[in-house]
């Protein structure tokens, strides 16, 4: 067993996908929750273990856009490095939302 965070999906031509993570490819559902298995496992961020969620998000929300990201991941037994700089993220489709005034707005907006 590893310890570390499972990649369900990646987006098609991300970040991600370009330093050659892998999403999961077999659906399960586990209590009425559904993920997707067999993808990369993060274990480690900038040095740093994943071995608990809280540690987890803290990491995350301390990155910024135009910082290194270096991650190791397991994948079919092995352990490989990846690296990248983490963009700035594009607004997608379900981030957008109608106000009470009918202007669109983004999730970081407030109407």
């Amino acid at each position: 067993m590893v310890d570390g965070f499972l990649v369900e999906t990646i987006e098609p031509g991300s970040p991600a996908q370009q330093a050659g993570l892998q999403g999961g490819g077999l659906p399960i559902t586990i209590a009425g929750m559904e993920f997707l298995l067999g993808g990369d496992i993060i274990t480690d961020l900038n040095g740093q273990s994943l071995n608990d969620a809280e540690k987890f998000v803290e990491l995350i929300r301390s990155l910024k856009v135009g910082d290194r990201i270096h991650l190791t991941l397991y994948r079919e037994k092995k352990t490989r490095k990846v690296e990248f700089i983490l963009p700035e993220r594009p607004i997608l489709p379900h981030d957008l939302r109608f106000g009470s005034s009918g202007r669109l707005f983004t999730d970081i907006e407030e109407d």
